[in-house]
């Protein structure tokens, strides 16, 4: 099986293996937001959705948006458009709230935990 996707591969022009890199990192990226939203839950033993989780979504949701526009598949473009408003909307809501934590939604003040343990992110608002 790998050497027919190896001989396949090499087939392609420069151009066509950019962009199929390009929607198989946006998969990629879709597949990693899964196991962020995973882990962290696993760590708190609740279901929370980290910011890194929209950022992933929406990184993940514009390259295969881009692929999908390369391929001309209007149905895949379909697709992917409402997700990048649902991923955006979610993000300015996030950082638009005051205090905006790592996670949504924020746990309360009481059972938040101390600003030095809580891990920061590389998508996290400074300030």
């Amino acid at each position: 099986m790998l050497d027919h996707f190896l001989a396949w591969w090499s087939s392609l022009t420069p151009a066509e293996s950019f962009w199929y890199s390009v929607g198989f990192i946006g998969q990629l990226l879709f597949t990693c937001r899964f196991m962020v939203q995973w882990i962290a839950s696993e760590r708190k033993q609740e279901s929370v959705v980290p910011i890194s989780f929209w950022w992933l979504s929406l990184s993940g949701n514009y390259l295969v948006l881009a692929y999908a526009i390369w391929k001309r598949d209007p149905i895949f473009v379909m697709g992917q458009v409402p997700g990048s408003i649902i991923y955006l909307r979610n993000l300015m809501l996030i950082y638009r709230k005051p205090g905006a934590s790592e996670s949504a939604p924020a746990a309360p003040a009481e059972t938040a935990a101390p600003a030095e343990e809580t891990p920061s992110l590389p998508f996290r608002k400074a300030g």
